[in-house]
């Protein structure tokens, strides 16, 4: 994608929290995601890597009841997708730019667990 193509070697060596801005990301969430969200919740299945920063839609570092409220709310339009976060290769959105002109990075589209809407990216 055109993600991948991005020059951030120019850019002060510091921290920065990266987003992806104006992809319209409202169906990429579906009934699917939050079913992978409770399913997590009540340990039926084990979320993890990319699919467990998904899921974490409210962003305190947890998957929790107020992630699954938050993702149906998504689906029936009663709260806004938000713009897609970037991860390092470590899952850190906290991401550390030194200079250097390759970095690993991931966009993930909050709430989208099983990851269909990586085509919108």
């Amino acid at each position: 994608s055109a993600l991948s193509s991005i020059d951030l070697a120019p850019q002060v060596a510091g921290t920065y929290s990266l987003f992806v801005d104006g992809v319209d990301t409202r169906s990429a969430v579906n009934i699917s995601d939050a079913v992978s969200i409770l399913k997590d919740i009540v340990g039926l299945t084990q979320l993890s890597g990319f699919a467990e920063k998904a899921a974490d839609v409210n962003g305190d570092g947890q998957v929790n009841i107020s992630d699954a409220v938050s993702t149906l709310k998504i689906i029936v339009g009663l709260e806004d997708a938000q713009a897609p976060v970037i991860f390092d290769h470590l899952g850190r959105s906290d991401i550390a730019l030194d200079g250097s002109s390759n970095y690993d990075l991931y966009a993930v589209i909050l709430g989208d667990v099983d990851g269909s809407g990586v085509s919108l990216l």
